[in-house]
């Protein structure tokens, strides 16, 4: 899941590694064509949805995980 923050850069969070879902989080920057580690999300998710609001900092909610379909959802800042 990508999404954009202000500015030109674009948060991706959760995804699959091939074995299990991801808690990796990490900033892009498109300019710079660089990653920057953005901490790990509390949940490992695969295919969450995000959502950035008005105050910069962006909803991830839902996915999936090992376990089934996930209903929580974690703030970044």
């Amino acid at each position: 899941m990508a999404v954009s923050l202000p500015g030109v850069m674009a948060l991706i969070a959760g995804g699959y590694d091939g074995v299990a879902p991801t808690a990796i989080a990490q900033v892009f920057d498109p300019v710079a064509g660089t990653f920057k580690t953005a901490g790990r999300m509390a949940t490992a998710r695969y295919q969450p949805t995000a959502t950035s609001l008005l105050n910069g900092t962006v909803l991830v909610a839902d996915g999936s995980s090992n376990g089934g379909y996930l209903l929580s959802a974690e703030l970044y800042k």
